[in-house]
């Protein structure tokens, strides 16, 4: 039951869940998904992989084609300690850059 899978290991899945679709270039499903894990899982919305999220995403959508690359660099090791996650971010900054 979705509704019952809160804690870390639920928030960690919709991070990267929201990580695979920037990495797609769906910034608008990633909008959409996470506004469905907030109501699935509350203690998602204040989470630092949220917030992290949400940055992530408003650097993609800010006209300085750097803020990505900046925001990757701030969040670092802290949120990504894993090799899957830095691949991820290396995904997106990919799309970012072809379609930048």
């Amino acid at each position: 039951d979705l509704k019952s899978c809160g804690g870390r290991e639920a928030q960690e899945l919709w991070f990267r869940a929201s990580l695979c679709l920037l990495a797609q270039g769906a910034l608008r499903e990633m909008e959409e998904a996470s506004v469905r894990f907030e109501v699935l899982d509350v203690t998602y919305a204040g989470s630092s992989k949220a917030e992290a999220a949400r940055a992530l995403l408003e650097a993609l959508a800010a006209p300085d084609p750097d803020a990505f690359a900046k925001q990757a660099r701030e969040l670092g090791d802290t949120l990504l300690g894993d090799k899957a996650g830095v691949a991820l971010l290396n995904k997106i900054r990919q799309v970012v850059r072809r379609e930048g």
